[in-house]
């Protein structure tokens, strides 16, 4: 960026734009669309009776007679792995998930694969 740039920038924004956050608005808009986009999807299947969430109960959840669905959407640039921080919280949120009854349907919904192994492959939708 050019000196004459930073400095028109600087005059239209009243702020420091010379620090770049690690969390990017491309990536967290990228996760945000996707769950909105499952979020539709879900709608779409709904059965008289249903409802569903957005990043209310979960990221997706659908709520209905036959029990609650909740969906944890990753949007991950590589393959879920037991090392990734979102798979852990996701499992942390679900156990409290748990204790509020039994009637709940619990499922990962990545958009990158796991590894066989990994718990993120046994908790994933299958197609």
């Amino acid at each position: 960026m050019s000196k004459t740039q930073r400095s028109s920038e600087q005059q239209l924004l009243p702020f420091d734009t010379s620090f770049r956050s690690a969390a990017t608005a491309p990536r967290q808009a990228g996760g945000f669309s996707y769950q909105l986009l499952y979020a539709t999807l879900k709608a779409l299947e709904l059965t008289p009776g249903d409802l569903v969430g957005f990043e209310f109960l979960d990221d997706v959840a659908v709520v209905g007679k036959q029990g609650d669905r909740y969906f944890q959407i990753k949007n991950e640039a590589r393959p879920l792995t037991d090392m990734d921080k979102g798979l852990w919280k996701a499992l942390s949120h679900w156990a409290h998930i748990i204790k509020q009854g039994p009637r709940h349907d619990l499922q990962l919904a990545p958009n990158a694969p796991a590894p066989f192994g990994a718990l993120a492959h046994d908790f994933r939708l299958t197609p």
